[in-house]
């Protein structure tokens, strides 16, 4: 049943002429909804016009004894104020919720409603409503983005991942949180951020150049300094391995190239790389890893890297 033929019975339950079946499902809906014990505020207000034709339906109801009305009253009202803020919600978050993705080997630009624009990197997705009509302005990303946050000091600015929950007014930040890394980490370039975890605890206040590296298994994290230009160069599609080992950077090219690396000597996967790489083609990345390591290489089906 859609929000449409929803509203459609609500307003038949109010006139009195639901069937045995259907006022069971109304009747079934204001029970679930009061055991989320869902909240009730002025955006219920959206549904105005059902509440004018409870009221109504109330006023037809004066025949019935005064202790008996009062009960209805009550009832009726609060189940109407709890079904039209649920489907104001429903419409909100479900209905009008947008989500962009990027592939691997794919970056995009997305501007958010309140005029933000967020860069996604490969791998990626953010969703978010049409429109930002609460206090706060919420979307949840999966990967990896930089965000240039849009000033709103009544309207804070919320970036929910896995584990962590970021807060800002207007800044601009990266934050790193794929699937299959044990690691987010959140880095700022511009302004303010405040890091939180899932119980609400604060875990940094963030200013430039520094950054939060939490542990999703162990929950322990670190707080750092780097230069941040040089943590976003992704943006301005430059590949830098700076220092780590073999193992990390094939996940990096994995997600860069859209490929799939098998490492045949596992020996390789603690060594250190280090290079730079501006607007970097496969073959000339591999040749330089090679020439690092020591390694061969091989391709299979343009997808798959064979390292031995």
């Amino acid at each position: 049943m859609n929000t449409k033929e929803f509203i459609e019975l609500a307003q038949k339950y109010v006139a009195g002429k639901c069937t045995w079946e259907e006022k069971k499902k109304v009747e079934t809906f204001f029970e679930k909804s009061q055991h989320q014990q869902i909240a009730i505020d002025d955006e219920s207000k959206i549904y105005q016009n059902i509440l004018n034709k409870i009221n109504l339906r109330i006023q037809q109801q004066q025949l019935i004894k005064k202790r008996r009305k009062r009960k209805t009253i009550i009832g009726v009202s609060s189940m109407f104020l709890i079904i039209t803020f649920f489907l104001f919600k429903w419409n909100n978050f479900h209905n009008n919720l947008q989500v962009v993705s990027t592939k691997y080997g794919e970056q995009k630009e997305v501007v958010l409603p309140d005029g933000s624009v967020v860069m996604l990197n490969a791998g990626s997705t953010i969703s978010f409503p049409e429109n930002f009509s609460s206090d706060t302005r919420d979307v949840k990303l999966k990967g990896e983005a930089f965000f240039k946050v849009t000033h709103n000091k009544n309207h804070p600015f919320k970036v929910k991942t896995e584990s962590l929950i970021t807060t800002v007014l207007g800044t601009s930040f990266n934050i790193k949180s794929y699937e299959d890394e044990n690691t987010i980490q959140v880095a700022v370039k511009t302004g303010k951020v405040k890091v939180t975890d899932k119980n609400k605890n604060v875990l940094a206040l963030l200013t430039k150049n520094h950054m939060i590296s939490y542990n999703q298994k162990s929950h322990l994290y670190t707080n750092d300094t780097l230069n941040i230009d040089k943590y976003i160069v992704w943006k301005e599609k430059l590949l830098v391995l700076d220092n780590i080992t073999f193992e990390k950077s094939i996940k990096t090219l994995e997600k860069w190239f859209d490929i799939t690396i098998e490492v045949k000597n596992p020996s390789l996967l603690n060594r250190k790389v280090t290079g730079t790489y501006k607007n970097p083609e496969l073959t000339n990345v591999l040749e330089s890893l090679s020439f690092l390591t020591g390694c061969t290489y091989k391709i299979e089906n343009n997808r798959t890297i064979i390292i031995n």
